[in-house]
C-alpha cells in the first residue's frame, strides 16, 4: 500500500514551497515611462480601478504597474488600499505593486492597516505582514482561519507560515485541516505539523490521511 505523501502526489498536490512570496523587482534599474510621466500617483492608481482598467490593454496595465513600483510611493499606495472601499482595487494594487516593491517601509505601512477584518484586501495585508513571523499577524491569520474567500492555493500559503514560525495556538485548525477538501491546504498542513511537532511520525509512514488526522489528534490532545 502507498505511504500518504504518495498517494498525495499521485492524486496531484502541489508541492509546496512555503511561501507565495512575489518576486520583488529591480527598482533601480527601472526606466521612468514616457507615457505616464506626467501622471501623478493618484492619477496612476485611478486607472487601476475596476471600472478604468477595463479600458486598458494588459500590457498598458502593466506599465502602469511598472511606473508605480519604480516611484516607490508607498505611503500614497498603501492610503489608497486603506481609504478605498472596492475589494477589486485594494487586492489589485496589493499584489501587483505593493508586493513587488523591496522596501521596510511596506512591512510598516501594511503593519498599520492590519485588521481582524476578514475581507479578501485584508488577507494580503496580513499575509504579507505574517511572512516575517509577525506575532500578530499570525494570530489574526489564525482567528479567520479559512474566512477570507482566498483560493485554497493561496490559503495554503498561510497554513504554512505557522509551521514555519512555530505558531502553536494554529495547531488545532491544522489538525482540523487533515479533513480539508483541498489537497493544497492538507499538504501545507502536514508540513507545518510536522514542523511543529518534530518528534513526531513522519506523514511517510501512515498508510491513509485518516490514520495520519488520528494520530495528530491524539498527539494533540495528549499535550495538555
Amino acid at each position: 500500500m502507498r505511504h500518504i505523501l504518495s498517494i498525495l502526489l499521485v492524486l496531484g498536490v502541489v508541492v509546496l514551497s512555503g511561501c507565495r512570496a512575489t518576486r520583488v523587482r529591480r527598482t533601480d534599474t527601472m526606466a521612468a515611462n514616457p507615457h505616464y510621466t506626467g501622471y501623478s500617483t493618484d492619477q496612476l492608481l485611478d486607472l487601476l480601478t475596476a471600472e478604468s482598467i477595463t479600458g486598458l490593454s494588459q500590457f498598458e496595465v502593466d506599465k502602469v504597474h511598472d511606473e508605480l513600483i519604480r516611484r516607490k510611493d508607498i505611503a500614497t499606495l498603501v492610503g489608497r488600499v486603506r481609504d478605498s472601499r472596492e475589494s477589486f482595487f485594494r487586492t489589485h494594487v496589493l499584489v501587483n505593486v505593493l508586493f513587488h516593491i523591496d522596501d521596510t517601509l511596506v512591512l510598516t505601512e501594511l503593519r498599520g492597516i492590519m485588521s481582524n477584518e476578514p475581507e479578501l484586501y485584508m488577507y494580503y495585508v496580513v499575509y504579507y505582514v505574517a511572512r516575517t513571523g509577525d506575532i500578530e499577524a499570525l494570530r489574526i491569520l489564525n482567528e479567520n482561519y479559512y474566512q477570507y474567500g482566498v483560493s485554497s492555493w493561496e490559503w495554503s500559503a498561510a497554513v504554512e507560515l505557522f509551521g514555519e514560525h512555530r505558531y502553536e495556538p494554529a495547531i488545532s485548525n491544522l489538525v482540523g485541516s487533515l479533513d480539508a477538501v483541498s489537497l493544497n491546504v492538507v499538504e501545507a498542513a502536514v508540513h507545518s505539523l510536522e514542523r511543529l511537532f518534530p518528534d513526531a511520525k513522519r506523514a511517510s509512514r501512515f498508510e491513509s490521511l485518516q490514520d495520519l488526522r488520528e494520530y495528530y489528534v491524539a498527539l494533540y490532545e495528549s499535550r495538555d
